[in-house]
């Protein structure tokens, strides 16, 4: 198995700008499309996405427990400086993203620490996929 096949999530957790229930309601319209990753995460990478792959999108609560799952393929991947980020590659990461500044204090609270506005971020786009999606009750 290549490096680009091992990745078949993508997780999506709530932060103190984008909340549990929005990030639920967006992903239950189709409306959350696109989601910032620390990286390049092209195909050969070890953490790469191949465009085209179906995967399973979970939205996590803040204790790591699933609240949602959907199937989603990878439409496309966008990997820039996060500094170069623009505003049209975060169209679809929902509100909490709108510049590439949000998109450094939410990869620093993931990582746990600072994010330098010179390292590569990648733009995973995805669209949803019309298998069954799995919930758990709230």
């Amino acid at each position: 198995m290549l490096p680009s096949e091992t990745n078949q999530e993508l997780w999506i957790r709530p932060t103190p700008w984008a909340m549990l229930r929005e990030l639920q309601r967006l992903i239950k319209r189709g409306e959350l499309t696109r989601t910032p990753r620390l990286g390049d995460r092209t195909p050969g990478q070890p953490k790469g996405y191949r465009i085209g792959r179906q995967v399973i999108l979970r939205l996590l609560d803040s204790h790591g427990r699933q609240q949602l799952s959907r199937h989603v393929a990878v439409t496309d991947l966008i990997v820039r400086r996060l500094q170069e980020l623009m505003e049209t590659d975060l169209t679809g990461c929902g509100p909490a993203y709108r510049t590439w500044g949000d998109v450094q204090r939410a990869l620093a609270l993931f990582e746990k620490r600072p994010v330098l506005p010179h390292e590569p971020v990648t733009i995973v786009a995805f669209t949803y996929h019309p298998l069954p999606t799995a919930e758990v009750p709230s």
